[in-house]
């Protein structure tokens, strides 16, 4: 993926090249930057929140050649576009495929293991997160589901939970956390992690404890952060 990084001051530019999750990797180039202004013809809305969260200014559905743009933008005169029904969207969900991109990345830069789950017999499980126990040295895996593949939530988390207790210590659900959800995850014992929370990318490697984990392990108890989602 190409991203075009430009100097106001200067008035120049550079072209950077950057790797992981489609939306979530600009969003990251962008930040990682310390970009201040984001002159974009589209962008979701999700995005957009993340970007503005973190102090970002979003003018889009602007149709103009970057030159113009700047030059606009350098003069005062660049505003955003208007919203038409069919661009607004009425959620903030992500695309799945960015969610299980940001999942995998998650979990990885805390040290497991991560396979993508392939096989349609362990749908809705999205991948499996593994690694030794800091107590006791046995493999832990845990299951994961990255939301979106049923249309009724109560139905995905009931049949994720099925389907990964039979092979897995943990369950994790990856979904913005509305409450509905979070009232499913807490029936059935599975841990909840909304990636639109400010918390959610925080560094929580404590050592002698599994990261990322708040739930109770059954044998494992020790090696968990005290709380829960």
């Amino acid at each position: 993926m190409i991203s075009r990084v430009l100097s106001p001051e200067s008035k120049s530019s550079s072209i950077i090249s950057c790797s992981g999750c489609e939306g979530f990797g600009r969003v990251r180039v962008i930040q990682d930057n310390k970009a201040e202004v984001l002159i974009c013809n589209g962008i979701k809305e999700f995005y957009r929140q993340l970007l503005q969260s973190s102090g970002v200014t979003v003018i889009d559905n602007v149709s103009l050649t970057i030159t113009a743009a700047l030059e606009r933008y350098l003069e005062g005169n660049l505003r955003s576009g208007p919203h038409t029904e069919a661009l607004t969207e009425t959620s903030c969900q992500i695309p799945h495929k960015d969610i299980v991109c940001w999942a995998r990345e998650l979990f990885e830069s805390h040290g497991y293991q991560v396979s993508l789950a392939k096989d349609k017999t362990t749908f809705p499980i999205d991948m499996i997160a593994c690694m030794p126990c800091p107590m006791c040295g046995k493999t832990i895996c845990v299951a994961v589901c990255c939301g979106a593949h049923m249309y009724r939530i109560d139905n995905e988390i009931r049949e994720f939970h099925h389907r990964a207790r039979a092979t897995c210590q943990a369950e994790v659900y990856i979904h913005p956390s509305h409450p509905s959800v979070i009232k499913r995850c807490q029936e059935y014992g599975i841990q909840l992690i909304d990636p639109n929370a400010e918390t959610a990318n925080l560094d929580r490697v404590v050592a002698g404890r599994i990261p990322l984990l708040t739930r109770p392990i059954p044998g494992h108890e020790n090696a968990c952060l005290d709380g829960g989602s």
